[in-house]
């Protein structure tokens, strides 16, 4: 697996758990989603 394979993971995965949780905590999701889009 590549690193960006893998980054694409975790942000498949952070974007999956957004759906999840309380609105008032999605924030946190979105700034992981945004963080590994950064990486990529």
């Amino acid at each position: 697996m590549t690193q960006r394979q893998i980054l694409i993971a975790c942000k498949t995965d952070a974007d999956l758990w957004r759906h999840r949780i309380s609105s008032k905590d999605r924030v946190v999701c979105d700034q992981w989603c945004n963080l590994f889009s950064m990486a990529m």
